[in-house]
């Protein structure tokens, strides 16, 4: 018998105190974060691109306008499921015990999977202290000792799910959230930037910050005092600005060690340079690629799709990593920025026409998935913060079908049908679920 305490929030009827700000709309990230952006890019000319050692202009003519037309159809489809208001849901509460053992799971394979993969620092903690004082071989050490075993380190990425759960543990079953396990999720926490600093990873950071940002903030009270300064709608704003703080300490120990002997500019004019300079090349890089497509096979699009076993049993000379995009680049552009524009790859793997109509369903499955979250549905609660990474790297990078991302996907389809096994009678208090903040209060 679970005995901890439970606090009840009073129901209300309807929602009308509720609203979702502007950034959390897929289809607003679209049209007025990637849209300006994309535009702006296309209308760099080839001296600007040169500065990041890019040869030639891909990104021009007709990619330019096909890559525009299916932003704006991915918008489009976004729109149509996209709800203006969080409305109330019938999702009723999941048993803190099914709850507290899903969690439990979760922590176990996500500190588990950071102990193998940190395991080697044990026997050589000088790399650690290379790395502080500035080597310029110790990022490349680094990458050569940590342990990255498929199928088992990759269980980090679920860290995100956990973070989502964690925040929503009061609305998910009425309890309060138990102190050791506030404890452990800092742990996690501290193990992500470790990550992404070791292994010049700031995406991981990025998607578990993205994820916690959504499942706090994205949902207002309309009727609060206007005494009270919100910020949360300049939230993409404050996010650059975070953004740009971990890209430049993660460049400080990936690049400016290097780089700081031969660039004539300050760090600051470095950082500036080539942060702007990441969804330039992405785009530009991905424009060289759909001008030698389409392959007409979920190459880029799913990257976890090569991994499979099947394929090494029925065609053993089947690379395991699926297309080399390294070749192109260094044949015809830069490969130290190898990002690939997650908007051109579909038109790459699939065609012009197809590759249109496949970002028409990615931004319909996001505007469902949005739909669910602003709703309180049980999925949409748990997996639209995952998927909302996706939205935003959406110039950057194709993430939703990278290998890092399928065993989210997994997860969290697995623990939300295990959610609905476990759920009781009691549905959840509309207040609780139009704004997920007010239960910690």
């Amino acid at each position: 018998m679970d005995d901890r305490p439970r606090c009840e929030t009073q129901s209300t009827p309807g929602n009308a105190d509720t609203n979702i700000y502007w950034w959390a709309y897929p289809s607003r990230i679209v049209l007025f974060v990637h849209f300006p952006i994309f535009v702006l890019c296309a209308y760099l000319g080839e001296s600007a691109y040169a500065v990041y050692k890019h040869s030639t202009k891909f990104f021009s003519g007709e990619i330019v306008i096909v890559g525009a037309i299916a932003l704006a159809m991915f918008a489009l489809a976004s729109m149509i499921f996209e709800p203006v208001r969080a409305q109330s849901a019938s999702e009723a509460r999941i048993d803190v015990r099914a709850v507290d053992r899903a969690v439990n799971v979760l922590f176990a394979l996500v500190l588990g999977a950071y102990a193998i993969f940190m395991f080697p620092l044990l026997f050589k903690p000088q790399l650690l202290i290379d790395l502080m004082q500035g080597s310029t071989t110790a990022m490349y050490d680094l990458r050569t000792t940590l342990n990255r075993i498929p199928g088992v380190t990759s269980f980090v990425a679920v860290e995100s799910l956990l973070a989502v759960i964690i925040l929503n543990y009061r609305l998910l079953t009425g309890a309060a959230l138990p102190a050791h396990y506030r404890i452990l999720f800092f742990v996690v926490m501290f193990a992500c930037v470790m990550r992404a600093w070791l292994w010049s990873e700031r995406l991981a950071v990025i998607e578990l910050a993205l994820a916690m940002v959504v499942t706090l903030y994205a949902k207002a009270n309309v009727e609060k005092s206007t005494r009270t300064i919100d910020l949360k709608p300049l939230a993409p704003l404050l996010g650059l600005v975070g953004l740009l703080a971990v890209f430049s300490l993660g460049e400080y120990f990936r690049s400016w060690q290097y780089y700081q002997n031969v660039f004539p500019g300050s760090f600051f004019e470095f950082i500036v340079i080539r942060f702007s300079g990441y969804y330039a090349t992405a785009l530009n890089n991905g424009a060289l690629l759909v001008e030698n497509g389409p392959l007409y096979e979920p190459v880029m699009t799913a990257h976890w799709y090569h991994s499979f076993p099947l394929w090494q049993f029925i065609d053993p000379t089947r690379s395991a990593e699926g297309f080399d995009v390294m070749a192109y680049l260094e044949a015809y552009l830069n490969p130290e920025f190898n990002n690939t524009s997650g908007i051109l790859m579909p038109l790459f793997d699939y065609g012009y026409f197809l590759g249109v109509l496949f970002c028409a369903g990615l931004g319909a499955i996001s505007g469902r998935l949005f739909a669910g979250f602003a709703r309180g549905e049980l999925l949409g609660m748990l997996f639209y913060p995952l998927w909302f990474t996706g939205v935003v790297e959406l110039l950057r990078v194709f993430y939703w079908g990278h290998s890092r991302f399928f065993p989210v996907i997994l997860a969290t389809l697995a623990v939300a049908a295990y959610f609905r096994a476990h759920a009781v009678d009691k549905t959840l208090p509309q207040q609780q679920l139009a704004l997920p903040s007010a239960s910690r209060t």
